[in-house]
């Protein structure tokens, strides 16, 4: 017998591949089109979510903002202020011994600088100190403290994310040799936001959220990153719980982490005063204002409050019960508070921690007042409580 198996059954079978073949494929578009659809849907609806918190900052721009103040250029203006800081712009930039580090100081630089100053001043503290929000140095806070004030010379060396132990290590690597008459520590909000990501009291932010993944699990580091690429992949992965990402916020939080963190940061401060008396540096510690904590807010301001607190619901209660610590001071050791001078201002914050000029201004003349009683030897007078 023929083993060939005849044309007429060897066709309809050859059809049958080809409608499998077809469907597979219709199904393979049908399901990228679904992906692609709920992908745009979900960017479209988290943009909507932004769009409050963006169209306040676009309006406190046109609204505060000369077209001299808002020219954004590249690099920063706010370095013309800066002359011996130049950023990183690239790579990791992570520093074992600052954490995140953007801001590269030319030492010789910065002691040539201060040969010229009555008053030499070193500023630590995070995006705020740093006026991340500013589109160049006419609208940051140590031009208002110092820009009018020709007697006094200062180097900004505020990081995103930076607490107060992140600042030691740079106070102490950095800063000494300098030999400044005076540094200013603006510190509160971020000795929180490690807990807020899951990460324990006395960690680095930037270790929380990415850097300690990066080095023990770097194929999860990665997936990270992938995952924030998708919004679908964040709502099906990350919000449901499946994925463990390190960036999750909205998990409850053991409140008691906010008193460790308060422990860590005193015993931080104690140190860091201790290192400024064998070197005879003035050390000046101050509260960063928080609308989170403040009494008389305003539409705007409760707008801002409430942006912040879909994303991190327990933020103002953990802020709350931080900066009541803080305020008590420990162990002789104080910070000062310029929050009252917040106070019904409008227009002071662009979200809960970060300022606009009108904030700036004030912090700003309120560093300049502390920085010259400090240097005219007069007394601190420590927060009323």
């Amino acid at each position: 017998m023929n083993s060939n198996e005849p044309p007429e059954k060897s066709q309809p079978q050859s059809a049958q591949h080809f409608r499998l073949s077809v469907r597979i494929f219709a199904g393979l578009v049908c399901f990228i089109i679904t992906v692609g659809c709920l992908e745009i849907g979900l960017r479209l609806w988290s943009f909507a979510m932004n769009t409050d918190i963006t169209r306040l900052k676009d309006d406190t721009y046109r609204r505060l903002y000369s077209p001299e103040e808002l020219r954004w250029t590249e690099p920063p203006l706010s370095l013309q202020a800066n002359p011996c800081v130049r950023r990183n712009l690239g790579g990791m930039r992570w520093d074992p011994r600052f954490g995140f580090a953007s801001k590269i100081l030319d030492k010789a630089c910065a002691k040539d600088l201060f040969k010229s100053g009555e008053t030499k001043v070193v500023l630590l503290g995070g995006s705020t100190m740093d006026s991340a929000l500013a589109p160049n140095y006419l609208t940051t806070i140590d031009h208002y403290a110092f820009g009018g004030d020709a007697s006094v010379v200062s180097i900004n060396l505020a990081e995103s994310g930076a607490r107060l132990s992140n600042m030691l290590a740079r106070f102490l690597y950095e800063v000494i040799e300098l030999r400044p008459n005076v540094t200013v520590f603006l510190v509160g909000p971020l000795e929180f936001t490690s807990i807020q990501y899951g990460g324990l009291p006395a960690d680095d932010f930037y270790w929380t959220a990415g850097v300690s993944r990066r080095v023990h699990h770097p194929m999860m580091f990665f997936l990270d990153k992938a995952i924030e690429e998708s919004k679908l992949a964040q709502v099906l992965l990350i919000q449901t719980g499946i994925y463990p990402s390190a960036r999750r916020t909205g998990k409850k939080i053991d409140l008691t982490l906010v008193d460790e963190a308060v422990d860590y940061y005193f015993r931080t401060q104690e140190n860091i005063e201790a290192i400024c008396e064998h070197y005879a540096i003035k050390c000046i510690f101050i509260l960063q204002p928080n609308i989170l904590v403040q009494s008389h807010l305003n539409a705007r301001d409760r707008l801002i409050v409430q942006v912040d607190l879909k994303n991190f619901p327990q933020d103002q209660e953990i802020t709350g019960r931080g900066f009541a610590l803080l305020k008590k001071g420990r162990d002789g050791n104080h910070l000062l508070d310029p929050s009252g001078l917040f106070e019904g201002v409008p227009d002071a914050y662009f979200d809960v921690v970060h300022l606009t000029k009108v904030g700036n201004a004030l912090l700003g003349k309120y560093i300049h007042d502390a920085v010259l009683q400090s240097v005219r030897k007069d007394e601190i007078r420590p927060l009323q409580h």
